[in-house]
């Protein structure tokens, strides 16, 4: 049997028992994210994508959940955003690279764009 439920950022699917909440970044966040600080970028940040969905999706999650974040529909990525989204988790929130790739699944017809976001969580760790 397979459900939805509406979150305020985010869909939570239900299929056969397996819980996947889905982030869509141009329908939830922005079709036009930049930068790295809300600071300076406000809701269209790398920083307010992390903070505002991730972290609480990450909270929200139950044992065996996933979160696929679908990357396709946007404008494109600058480096600093998605610096500041994904390997943020790792310098500002401690998780690691594995957790995160265990966790989270990156939804995208551009291979170099999931390549270019685990090359910043390998900096952010050896950075660490």
């Amino acid at each position: 049997m397979a459900y939805l439920s509406q979150r305020k950022t985010d869909i939570t699917v239900n299929i056969m028992g397996e819980n996947m909440t889905i982030i869509d970044v141009a329908n939830d966040f922005t079709k036009f994210p930049i930068g790295r600080s809300k600071k300076i970028f406000k809701n269209r940040s790398g920083e307010a994508f992390r903070e505002d969905h991730l972290i609480p999706a990450l909270k929200k999650m139950c044992p065996g959940e996933k979160i696929q974040i679908k990357l396709d529909g946007t404008s494109g990525y600058n480096p600093s955003f998605l610096d500041e989204a994904f390997a943020g988790l790792i310098r500002k929130h401690s998780y690691s690279k594995n957790d995160i790739l265990d966790t989270i699944e990156f939804v995208t017809q551009d291979e170099f764009l999931k390549k270019e976001i685990i090359s910043y969580m390998d900096d952010a760790e050896r950075d660490a």
